[in-house]
């Protein structure tokens, strides 16, 4: 006969201790059976549901981890009770858990199943006192020939989970043959984005600011490219998502910097007729929130040389999303070494205008949304009116971004905006174009379409 000390040891090694559900040994040891058993009969009318929290992250954050571990104890209890004899629940791992439904099951019963989950789990639940809500969102699989391994199907579960999160969230979504290529593809950039510095395959461009009462040039933005080199110039909405996941982004901030404040400096020193030329490179909010921000750009500063009130450093409102306090202290840290600070995209972000006051931001940029219909848009014109105002009284320079008609350039002129950027002076340069650009000392206005390299 088994001890019972054996049998306590084989449960706890295939069961989840927080929960009681079967874990992901367990889990994964019954999928391979039903694989098997689909390989040997043919029948590929089975299923696998992966099930990821929506809100548990909010729970444990807001309420701390006991809590969190509460809320998990609570949905293992609700699937168990009402999804016995109907599948096999399991908790994964951490807010995950994995059903596999018993007997044969096609599309039709799989989505039943997904739906009355994700009904199980729109409610509340009671976590020591405080009423939470947490829904989940699912990939569903069905079973194909295909599949060989436990690790392929919950490959794509996983993949068809994120996409449902990625949506409406609290929504499931079927795993489809176009998931797994955009999978693939996201690998493959991601793969290449790894090694695209050390190839030299990043691209600094440069959005010319004119002034916008003679179109002589002032500085310029600089904007990260990619030259695939398969797939050709890429664009930030490209890869710059990939490279914040991956946590490659802020090293090529960096990179972007140091190489933009170089050029800055041999433009300076080669034209005298550009010997005050300013430079905005864009500061993410991963790249602002590193406790090294400081002292990384005073090192990039003595390393190159240059003027540090040529440089200007594009923020947006955001970063007060992490305390107004902390932020401002950092902006106080970047604006000692000497450097400008532009606040981009105002208008569009969540800070009050008290944290703004207590910051030693320089300029504003007016987001491209309200400068795109301002002609028409009353409204949107009230808005720019009223931001030139307020930049005028707290004495801050104003650039407006996105600026594609003489009728937009004229408007803003008249209230009292006098520098710009966008599409009616240039779009984004390479180097090249940019330097020739420079030797001319003006922008010309364009009638030209956006390009595609903005």
């Amino acid at each position: 006969a088994q001890l019972p000390v054996q049998s306590e040891l084989e449960h706890n090694a295939s069961h989840d201790l927080l929960t009681g559900l079967p874990n992901r040994l367990f889990f994964e040891r019954q999928l391979e059976q039903a694989l098997a058993h689909a390989q040997a009969s043919g029948d590929y009318h089975y299923a696998v549901l992966f099930l990821d929290l929506d809100g548990f992250k909010l729970v444990n954050d807001s309420l701390g981890h006991a809590s969190g571990d509460d809320l998990l104890v609570q949905i293992a209890e609700t699937l168990r009770a009402n999804l016995a004899g109907h599948c096999l629940v399991a908790r994964y791992g951490g807010d995950e858990f994995t059903l596999l439904p018993h007997g044969a099951c096609p599309r039709g019963r799989a989505e039943q199943l997904a739906q009355r989950v994700l009904a199980l789990l729109a409610g509340s639940f009671e976590v020591r006192g405080h009423r939470v809500f947490s829904g989940a969102s699912l990939g569903v699989v069905l079973g194909r020939a295909e599949y060989r391994s436990p690790d392929q199907l919950l490959r794509d579960a996983d993949t068809a989970m994120y996409r449902a999160k990625a949506g409406a969230k609290s929504a499931y979504v079927l795993f489809d043959h176009a998931m797994h290529a955009a999978a693939r593809a996201r690998l493959k950039l991601e793969t290449d984005l790894r090694f695209a510095l050390q190839r030299g395959e990043l691209r600094i461009f440069h959005t010319p600011i004119v002034d916008l009462r003679n179109g002589r040039v002032q500085g310029f933005e600089a904007l990260a490219r990619w030259q695939h080199p398969q797939r050709g110039l890429l664009l930030p909405d490209d890869f710059l998502n990939v490279a914040d996941e991956t946590g490659m982004l802020v090293g090529m901030d960096w990179w972007v910097l140091e190489q933009v404040c170089e050029n800055l400096l041999r433009w300076q020193r080669r034209m005298p007729a550009h010997a005050r030329l300013r430079a905005s490179v864009n500061v993410d909010d991963r790249q602002f929130a590193d406790p090294n921000l400081v002292e990384h750009l005073r090192s990039v500063l003595l390393k190159t040389g240059v003027d540090p009130s040529t440089l200007a450093l594009e923020i947006t409102e955001t970063v007060f999303r992490r305390g107004s306090d902390e932020a401002a202290q950092t902006l106080h840290g970047l604006k000692q070494l000497g450097v400008s600070l532009v606040v981009d995209d105002f208008g569009t972000g969540y800070s009050s205008l008290d944290s703004f006051a207590a910051s030693p931001f320089d300029a504003l940029k007016i987001d491209r949304s309200f400068i795109r219909d301002m002609v028409t848009n009353f409204r949107h014109r009230a808005i720019v009116r009223t931001i030139a105002a307020f930049a005028e009284d707290m004495r801050l320079d104003l650039i407006a971004e996105g600026v594609e008609t003489a009728e937009q350039a004229g408007l803003l002129r008249d209230l009292g905006c006098t520098m710009a950027q966008g599409f009616l002076y240039a779009p984004a340069l390479p180097q090249a174009e940019f330097e020739a650009l420079l030797e001319s000392g003006f922008a010309q206005q364009s009638n030209s379409s956006p390009s595609a390299v903005a």
